[in-house]
């Protein structure tokens, strides 16, 4: 994964710990929630003025947004269990895990 996903995979998740939406933080920090989202999923990279400002809304020391190494190791590990489960899995399992994490990950 590169580090534009893992930075906003790091505020995305920081975010939800504080039971904000991404509307909710727009808000707080003054930016689009369109420019937000792409931010989140690792479409851009965000300002170092965006970052002071999520960094603290979020309360959140701004070094923080910077740690990857376990996250890294997580994602690969994740990305693996789920590919071993996939291979296994009939048409129909798939078709319903998939509506399953269109649900779960909005």
């Amino acid at each position: 994964m590169d580090n534009r996903k893992l930075l906003g995979a790091k505020i995305a998740e920081y975010r939800k710990q504080k039971g904000l939406t991404q509307n909710e933080l727009s808000e707080i920090i003054k930016l689009d929630p369109k420019s937000l989202s792409r931010i989140e999923v690792g479409g851009s990279y965000p300002s170092l003025s965006v970052l002071d400002k999520i960094s603290a809304a979020l309360n959140i020391e701004l070094c923080k947004f910077f740690e990857f190494d376990d996250q890294t190791k997580d994602m690969e590990q994740l990305i693996n269990d789920m590919s071993k489960i996939i291979k296994g899995a009939s048409h129909t399992e798939l078709k319903t895990a998939i509506t399953l994490l269109k649900t779960i990950i909005k």
